[in-house]
């Protein structure tokens, strides 16, 4: 049973027996797609009465389903893929993760160094007379630089379903 198996297919004509993943309603009681339907459903969203959705995998990077394997931090945040927010949500096939960026932080520490007539520094913010140190920490910020999204080098492929 081959059916609801998705390819990467790197041509433009699909070939018979499959759909391009584009998001299109189909009808459950199509004889062309009930086979379909009984293997996704309205994982990808429709209402079974009688339309469902087919995935809509244009632009996107698939994943792997977590199954609670702790890799994915915000599986249970995922959102339902189909029109009218129908289809599945958080740690399930087909759900679906708006991009994101880790939460992190830049710090920049340095040493504010005077020069005083009968102290010395060691050049690491230590005076040598007195003894102490003079940490002092300031800000600093960068210029905005990057694209219009994080990505890895990637390639463009068709992704469809085998009826």
């Amino acid at each position: 049973m081959d059916t609801g198996i998705v390819a990467a297919f790197a041509g433009t004509k699909v070939p018979q027996g499959w759909e391009l993943c584009d998001g299109r309603m189909l009808d459950k009681h199509n004889a062309r797609y009930a086979a379909l339907f009984e293997v996704i459903g309205t994982i990808h969203g429709g209402d079974a009465n009688p339309s469902f959705q087919l995935p809509d995998y244009r632009g996107m990077f698939l994943r792997g389903v977590d199954l609670n394997r702790g890799l994915d931090d915000d599986r249970n945040n995922r959102r339902p893929p189909g029109k009218g927010n129908t289809g599945n949500s958080g740690n399930a096939v087909g759900s679906v993760q708006d991009d994101d960026l880790a939460r992190h932080a830049h710090t920049l520490q340095g040493f504010h160094l005077e020069a005083r007539e009968g102290h010395g520094f060691d050049g690491a913010g230590f005076d040598t007379n007195s003894g102490r140190s003079h940490p002092m920490t300031h800000a600093y910020g960068s210029s905005a630089i990057g694209g219009a999204e994080t990505r890895p080098k990637n390639v463009y492929v068709n992704y469809i379903i085998k009826l």
